[in-house]
This record gives structure tokens, sequence and C-alpha cells, in this order.
């Protein structure tokens, strides 16, 4: 099996992807100026880029700011409204506070 990296050998087909590869695998910041998700990226193979990924700060975590206007984060156990709204992101983390998928509605 390939090892795929989000935002570097894989495509976007919607918002949703596009934020998943922007997000999956990050960490929730409230409001941090030098750890943000949109950290420029390194010209590097796709293994040494998640390689440092993983130990810099500075592409490991984002800032709830860095979000759309219309957003929620949703902890594991928390309780959220069955209400659609096509452009609301929502952000799954674990109990770490690390995003594991992105849906929107």
């Amino acid at each position: 099996m390939p090892l795929v990296v989000p935002g570097i050998n894989s495509q976007a087909t919607n918002k949703t992807d596009e934020w998943q590869n922007k997000l999956v695998g990050k960490t929730v910041k409230e409001d941090d100026h030098s750890e943000v998700a949109s950290a420029p990226t390194p010209v590097l193979s796709p293994l040494r880029y998640f390689i440092l990924a993983l130990n810099k700060p500075g592409y490991t975590n984002f800032c709830k700011r860095d979000l759309p206007e219309k957003h929620r984060v949703i902890e594991p156990g928390t309780m959220v409204t069955k209400d659609f709204h096509e452009d609301r992101l929502n952000v799954f983390v674990n109990e770490e506070g690390m995003v594991t998928h992105c849906t929107h509605g």
C-alpha cells in the first residue's frame, strides 16, 4: 500500500477533502500566531515531509481562527445538533485534540 500524506501526494476533490488534507493529524490551538495550518510546505519527499511534520510544532498545530467562520470542533462525547448547514465545517478531534476527520454539514 503506498504512503499517502494529506496535501502532499493526495488531491482534494471538494472543500471537505481540502480541509481534511490541511487538518488531519494536527492539533487544535486557540490562538497561537506561530503555529498555523497554513505553514509553508518545504519541497521534500513525502516520507521526509511526514517525519518533519511529526517533529515541528509549526506543522502539527493549527489555530481555530484559521477555520472558516461557520465551524465547530467536536470532541469525543460532545453532544451536537442534527441540523444541516451546508457551509459549516465539522472538525472531529480525539482526546488529545488531534483532528481525526472533517465533514461539512
